[in-house]
Formats: structure tokens, C-alpha cells, sequence
């Protein structure tokens, strides 16, 4: 659920553009997987970093979303593929998306056309 949440925490990241591309609002998504935006607070240290656990399914979310990285053949994982990696993992979030119209095919087809635009729009600037 933090996972789904935290994606819309960059308005301009291909997954935020992917959901709102779905038609479906930041507010729809908080609601739905009972997350909402992180309040701001300080940067953790490294030493806190290293404290932190996971349960089963963001385990499953953060390996799903690097499988989609591997498969788009991309060398970094960013916003497009942890929302691949959510929807992808099954557990209450990914069932809380697939309420809202976001199976894993359909993100999977938003994310492609975002990746198209961001190209297209790369390309229109160099």
C-alpha cells in the first residue's frame, strides 16, 4: 500500500502519469489501498536505511518491479516499474488497483505509451 501511495509522490514520474492516464486520481488510489502521501519529515541516515524490513508482498512488488526493468530493458528501476512491480504482485494493493481499472495488463499498456511519449518528447528536444 506505501508503495502504490508513494508513486504519486512524484507528479511528473511515468507512474503518476500512467494512473492519471487510467483516469484514475491520487486521492482514488490513497483511498482505495488505505495509503496516503508520506508526511515530509527528515531525511533518514544510512543507519536507519539499513533498518528497514518488508513484508511479503512489497518483497514480491520490489522483485516484480525489477523484473520489469529487466524486461523493458532498462538499467535503473523508477517510478513505471514499481507501479509494474504492485500491480504485478498480487496482495491487497494490487487487488485495490485492479478495483480502479489498473490490472497489470492495462498498466502495462499505460506505462508502454508513457515511455513512448517521454521518448517521443527526448527525441523533440535534442
Amino acid at each position: 500500500a506505501h508503495l502504490a501511495a508513494a508513486l504519486l509522490g512524484q507528479p511528473e514520474g511515468l507512474a503518476a502519469r500512467a494512473v492519471a492516464a487510467a483516469g484514475i486520481t491520487p486521492e482514488q488510489v490513497y483511498a482505495a489501498v488505505g495509503a496516503g502521501p508520506a508526511a515530509p519529515g527528515p531525511t533518514p541516515d544510512s543507519a536507519a536505511l539499513l533498518d528497514l524490513t518488508f513484508d511479503g508482498t512489497a518483497k514480491a512488488a520490489l522483485k516484480e518491479a525489477l523484473k520489469a526493468a529487466l524486461r523493458l530493458s532498462h538499467n535503473y528501476i523508477g517510478t513505471e516499474h514499481l507501479l509494474l512491480g504492485v500491480v504485478s504482485a498480487g496482495g491487497p494493493a494490487a487487488a485495490a488497483l485492479g478495483g480502479l481499472g489498473l490490472t497489470p495488463q492495462r498498466a502495462e499498456q499505460l506505462v508502454a505509451a508513457e515511455i513512448a511519449a517521454y521518448q517521443a518528447g527526448r527525441r523533440a528536444s535534442a
